[in-house]
């Protein structure tokens, strides 16, 4: 009889937590359910996530060095062509007449005056010293370069370098011919009254 009410015992033991359990289990199985129907009920009310739209800082800003070879080799072409252009117009200028000098002198980034022209001149000259230091200094690093990703770098640097000391000796000759200009033009009305005779 023992035995018998120790099996009842713990029968009526597992009937009781089973039974207890039971609205547990329902609540949570319930309590899962409606989280999901609500999380689908909310859903389409959100917006949609906006597509990223890449700028070109986004994309520049992944560039490496390497990457921009071609666009420094297409800026060291436009600059020497644009060195060229200029060299061409200079070399027009000086072959032309008086309706050259004419439009020279109404250029309004030109010098105006002798002073003007000479601290410009000074100006230049103080550049083009700073551009072959620069250029002496990347030639340099060239000759050491180590690795070919470096010294291909280092070789555009180089050139984009010469193009822009080209274009500083150009602006330099340009403000000297002004200023020879400028000085003939002052010479001119005085020499001009030292040959006429005074009125008697």
């Amino acid at each position: 009889m023992r035995q018998f009410l120790q099996a009842f015992s713990w029968g009526a033991l597992a009937l009781l937590s089973a039974a207890s359990l039971a609205p547990v289990h329902a609540q949570s199985s319930s309590g899962s359910v409606t989280p999901v129907q609500g999380k689908s009920s909310s859903a389409p009310q959100e917006k949609p996530k906006a597509k990223r739209t890449w700028t070109e800082d986004d994309v520049t800003g992944l560039r490496k060095p390497w990457d921009n070879y071609e666009e420094e080799k297409t800026l060291a072409a436009q600059q020497s062509a644009a060195a060229s252009a200029k060299q061409q117009s200079a070399n027009a200028a000086s072959a032309g007449g008086p309706a050259d000098q004419a439009n020279s002198s109404s250029d309004p980034s030109l010098p105006q005056t002798t002073e003007d022209a000479e601290a410009r001149i000074h100006a230049k000259e103080v550049e083009i010293r700073q551009k072959q230091e620069v250029l002496d200094k990347a030639s340099q690093d060239l000759a050491s370069a180590n690795n070919d990703v470096d010294r291909e770098a280092l070789r555009t640097n180089v050139e984009i370098s010469k193009a822009d000391l080209e274009l500083k000796k150009d602006d330099l000759k340009q403000l000297e011919a002004r200023q020879a200009e400028l000085k003939a033009k002052a010479a001119a009305p005085s020499a001009s009254a030292d040959a006429t005779p005074p009125a008697q």
